[in-house]
């Protein structure tokens, strides 16, 4: 796939499509990429702390989380730390973080993307997702 070296979304985008398929060292170039196009950006800060959490580089991810925590909160994308957490394996600090996503407005994510996979047994996660549907069928009348 050639994608445009300064398009960072395409980058972002393409690093989370691998990350789902488990091409993870994939999933990183890009993700590195994409922080080479925008120093310092969150979402690729978030990405590669995803993958890291995923390859079992939990102190790596960790370290990172620490870092990234403010700057998605002060970003207005919460969703960002549950995405690391996810990739921990740390499916309440998850759900907690999802929660804040939620009521903050925050769906720059979808609750049906495949990263949200590990989440979908969970009680927490399945009320949640019935109260962003019936938030959303309201709002549509």
């Amino acid at each position: 796939m050639e994608l445009d070296a300064e398009q960072y979304n395409s980058r972002t985008r393409l690093g989370f499509a691998y990350a789902v398929v488990h091409r993870y060292a994939e999933a990183e170039r890009e993700f590195k990429k994409a922080e080479e196009i925008s120093p310092g950006s969150v979402t690729s800060r978030a990405g590669l702390a995803y993958i890291h959490g995923l390859e079992g580089k939990k102190t790596q991810a960790e370290t990172m989380l620490v870092e990234i925590n403010p700057l998605a909160v002060k970003a207005g994308h919460p969703w960002l730390v549950c995405l690391v957490y996810i990739g921990l394996k740390q499916k309440d600090e998850a759900i907690r973080w999802l929660e804040k996503a939620s009521r903050q407005g925050d769906f720059y994510f979808n609750l049906n993307d495949p990263w949200m996979d590990p989440l979908r047994s969970e009680p927490e996660f399945l009320d949640l997702e019935r109260r962003v549907q019936n938030s959303f069928a309201t709002t549509l009348k």
